[in-house]
């Protein structure tokens, strides 16, 4: 009920917010002034001040009050969810609109042209992700330095196997180097932690998830997908990529090129709907 009034009143203007808040603050003020003074005048002014004062920092908190932290949300691994946000910044949200996406993309690195540009439209919008790369795309000497610059520019640089196989049909031997010996080289190559793993294709068994614990990992997948991988016009990406994301979703993408042809005008979208991009912190006492 309460997400159907801040849906409606997000798509009213924000004088009626205003006007909102100040009538509550007001309302509230003038029934303790009156219980307490039992003075109409100083109930007034109690409910000017409180409706006031909660105005103001409601409307404030938009600039002031701290983006919050993300952690993976535990009863559904495809989204995140805030960690110690207070009632301000839950209430800044919902009157401004504000809303959180995790921009993923699998499969990286691809090639220079494609890495750079995603990279460099992601600094345009000031904009993080995280990028689950395959270890046997990073071999050459462009592959290790485009997951160098992901890491530089303050992205993740997490593990999605080293060949990219059918997880669940391999053996217990080549679980291991597809998983652990990957967060190994990835670790080694970019001296950040690498502590989330996305299977290959969505798939994973018992052995598989086994093997993802074993290696000090977390599995990790998607809420919201932009259908690239089979789709190949920049446009068609931009529509599911809007589409399908929703407050607090990691959003599946790939490093490829018509991806990074979708991008820009994908992440504007995105921004106009009242998202903003955020990368998780990995552990919740962060």
């Amino acid at each position: 009920m309460m997400d159907v009034l801040f849906a409606w009143l997000q798509a009213s203007s924000s004088a009626l917010w205003c006007a909102g808040v100040f009538v509550a603050g007001a309302v509230v003020g003038l029934v303790l002034s009156r219980v307490v003074a039992r003075r109409m005048a100083l109930a007034w002014i109690g409910g000017l001040v409180l409706g006031v004062a909660s105005l103001g920092s409601v409307w404030a908190a938009e600039y002031f009050e701290p983006l919050p932290r993300f952690v993976l949300d535990t009863q559904d691994i495809g989204q995140v969810v805030p960690a110690g946000q207070g009632m301000l910044g839950w209430l800044a949200d919902r009157v401004h609109g504000r809303k959180y996406l995790v921009l993923s993309f699998d499969d990286g690195p691809s090639n220079p042209r494609t890495d750079s540009a995603i990279l460099a439209i992601l600094a345009r919008h000031h904009a993080h992700a995280v990028f689950f790369s395959v270890c046997a795309h990073a071999q050459s000497a462009e592959g290790r330095a485009a997951l160098r610059a992901d890491a530089a520019a303050g992205d993740l640089v997490e593990d999605h196997s080293w060949t990219h196989p059918h997880l669940p049909q391999e053996s217990a031997a080549a679980l291991h180097h597809e998983i652990a010996d990957s967060r190994v080289f990835l670790r080694q190559l970019t001296g950040q932690p690498v502590d989330w793993f996305r299977p290959p294709f969505g798939q994973a068994d018992a052995a598989v998830r086994a093997q993802i614990r074993q290696a000090g990992m977390q599995e990790v997948m998607w809420g919201a997908n932009s259908e690239d991988s089979w789709l190949r016009s920049p446009a068609q990406i931009q529509y599911w990529s809007t589409r399908q994301a929703y407050n607090g979703a990691i959003l599946l993408m790939h490093s490829h090129a018509t991806t990074a042809a979708a991008l820009d005008a994908t992440l504007t979208d995105l921004e106009g709907m009242g998202y903003r991009f955020v990368i998780p912190s990995l552990h919740p006492d962060e």
